[in-house]
């Protein structure tokens, strides 16, 4: 799927078809045939019959007044989504049904006027459970082990609406406990082509933006000495409510420790964090590039690898080392090399995620100014920043957290400030003809500089105490302030089972041009390769290597197409795993998938399966009576028949996510 395609509006599907009969009535003969009753209640049964078959339920709406909690949260450069209390479970909300040996419980939830939506969730799910959540157009799949100790940040989708399926085994009902404890309201747009909240946009600026032209994409860029700090350059969404840039950073051993560098503020969206148990809600986004000459496209378009989970480390000034629960779930990962001896900075240029984009890349000018500030927008410590004037590609909001690299690669600062933009892309000045040299009162951005910070303890409001950011990267005290970058090392885990691909349909029989969901789960993988699928489609084609699972909203012609699967295995030299599953899209009636896909869909994952809504048999047949017996009246002249309006089911609009953060 191209960024594009992921950013459209997204509509939720209701009933398209109509019925035109004539005048819109049927009038019989005076004395009418005795079996039009039973015909036209055999066609209301049918028609009953197939809402009856659709599994969607419908969404509880969360009423809140955002405006107020927009305005409060506008200010922060990296805050695009403010939290909305919401309690639902699967004990007491929404509806399960079983079928065929599945157990399915549907849920749905809204919040008016949100532009991207997400949750976060407690609970456990017993082996082989899916869960799919659907918004926008991305539908994402979660399994068991999506709940890391015992809890769920969703991925933020599109618009204000989320529909959940879970499926178990109905055996393993009793063993399903899944909380939403919280929602996500997005003000912020993410990707291109949808605009802000309206109050949101109400404060920003009302220029035309122009400051957007002369951002440079780092595929454009590329050269053998920033590969390595790209690769450890990721995007950040802290909670579902703050998007910054981090850096995965070495240690003197090299012991393949997940540390990854980023700014404090990220922590609260304010300057000073104060909340380091935020690491633990830290969702990293791996990979997020976009080919030279193509638009940027967008990290929330759901084929992105990702992982969530890490605990706070060290907290200095607006230094925030967190280290990950997990090794990176993507092979071609590396640690960025650092420098904390405090030499001069003289050019460099440093990587990011700005707007919520894929990777971007702005190179400074002149010897970057070291200067110390004293109480820096409220905060009760002295900032050593390092000041930058850039002389080709341009930062925004989202950039927060990302490493100043000097000449050498080396990474010597994260960003903490930026000058605030009047441009309303969120983006700061284009660069001059002539840039002027950073003297303190010019600079673009404002760097933590990693040397004035490497043995400080002097920040009184930092959480970890006496541990300093030396003592965690040079654990043996040699003294070593350089070190290189390297690769990261895929670990052995002595008895790792191999992974367990798995492709599902949803719904499991496609007619011609019918949205469903392609899903996979790698089991016990470290990433897999998407191949296959239907030409054009977002399968194996834009979005090949992903984490180990996930979902693509696909379309297509009649025809049979056959998806493939291949994933890597955990262990350092595992063989790679790989399944095959078949689809055939149908000219009218949608088929049942053959092969791996059909003993899936049998499992439940399949929306004709039943859910929030259905009508048993015996209810449907009491209602296509009780309709027939309505519409049915006797006059002088007989029986007359009329076939009620056709129902028009309210379509919303579901807002598809935009970019995120606005101010540095």
């Amino acid at each position: 799927m191209s960024p594009d395609d992921a950013r459209g509006f997204a509509r939720r599907k209701g009933w398209a078809n109509r019925i035109t009969i004539g005048s819109r009535f049927i009038v019989a003969s005076p004395r009418p045939p005795r079996f039009a009753p039973a015909v036209l209640a055999a066609f209301l049964l049918g028609c009953a019959a197939a809402v009856a078959a659709t599994p969607r339920v419908a969404p509880f709406v969360v009423r809140i007044d955002l405006a107020p909690l927009i305005r409060a949260a506008a200010s922060s450069a990296v805050q695009f989504a403010v939290p909305v209390p919401h309690a639902a479970s699967t004990a007491g909300s929404g509806r399960w049904s079983v079928a065929d040996g599945a157990a399915t419980w549907h849920y749905a939830v809204q919040v008016p006027g949100a532009v991207s939506l997400s949750f976060h969730a407690l609970g456990a799910l017993p082996a082989g459970a899916t869960l799919l959540v659907s918004g926008g157009e991305v539908t994402t799949s979660y399994g068991a082990s999506a709940l890391r100790h015992g809890e769920l940040w969703s991925r933020i989708h599109a618009g204000d609406t989320l529909e959940l399926t879970l499926t178990v085994a109905a055996a393993d009902r009793a063993a399903v406990d899944l909380r939403i404890v919280s929602l996500q309201a997005g003000y912020r747009a993410i990707g291109a082509g949808v605009e802000d909240h309206p109050v949101y946009r109400h404060l920003l600026p009302s220029k035309p933006p122009d400051d957007a032209g002369c951002v440079t994409n780092y595929e454009c860029a590329v050269s053998a000495g920033n590969t390595p700090p790209a690769a450890a350059t990721v995007a950040l969404v802290i909670e579902n409510q703050y998007q910054c840039t981090g850096t995965l950073v070495n240690d003197v051993p090299g012991d393949n420790t997940p540390y990854l560098l980023t700014a404090r503020h990220c922590e609260t969206g304010q300057l000073g964090g104060g909340k380091p148990q935020a690491a633990a809600g830290v969702t990293v986004y791996w990979n997020a590039t976009s080919a030279c000459g193509t638009p940027l496209g967008s990290i929330y378009d759901g084929s992105l690898p990702t992982q969530t989970g890490a605990r706070t480390v060290v907290e200095q000034q607006d230094a925030w080392l967190i280290v990950l629960d997990d090794q990176p779930v993507v092979a071609d990962a590396q640690f960025a090399g650092f420098d904390a001896s405090g030499g001069a900075v003289t050019g460099g240029y440093s990587i990011h995620h700005a707007e919520g984009r894929d990777k971007q890349i702005v190179g400074w000018y002149g010897a970057a100014y070291a200067f110390a500030q004293a109480g820096e927008l409220g905060t009760a410590y002295t900032s050593d920043l390092l000041e930058t004037v850039n002389q080709s590609g341009n930062i925004g909001d989202g950039a927060s957290g990302s490493a100043l690299f000097d000449r050498n690669d080396h990474l010597v600062g994260t960003l903490t400030l930026g000058r605030k933009s009047a441009d309303p892309s969120g983006y700061e000045s284009c660069p001059v003809a002539q840039p002027p040299a950073p003297n303190g009162a010019n600079g673009v951005a404002d760097f933590t500089a990693l040397a004035a910070v490497w043995d400080s303890t002097a920040d009184p409001t930092s959480s970890t105490g006496g541990v300093t950011l030396s003592s965690v990267l040079d654990p043996q005290d040699t003294g070593s302030r350089v070190v290189p970058a390297k690769p990261i090392e895929l670990v052995a885990y002595p008895g790792a089972t191999p992974p367990a691909p798995r492709i599902t349909f949803t719904p499991a029989s496609v007619a011609a041009n019918q949205p469903f969901a392609a899903a996979w789960s790698g089991g016990n993988a470290a990433d897999c390769t998407l191949t296959g699928g239907i030409p054009g489609g977002s399968w194996g084609g834009s979005m090949q290597n992903v984490q180990a699972s996930g979902s693509a909203p696909e379309t297509g012609p009649a025809g049979t197409y056959t998806f493939g699967l291949v994933c890597q295995s955990t262990q350092a030299a595992g063989a790679a795993v790989s399944t095959q599953a078949t689809l055939t899209i149908t000219s009218g009636a949608a088929t049942a998938p053959a092969g791996p896909a059909a003993a899936t869909a049998a499992q439940g994952i399949d929306a004709t399966s039943g859910g929030g809504g259905s009508m048993g048999i015996f209810e449907t047949v009491i209602l296509a009576a009780l309709v027939a017996f309505a519409v049915t009246r006797r006059t002088a002249t007989g029986r007359r028949w009329r076939l009620p309006g056709l129902l028009r089911p309210l379509r919303r609009k579901v807002r598809q996510q935009e970019r995120p953060p606005r101010r540095l």
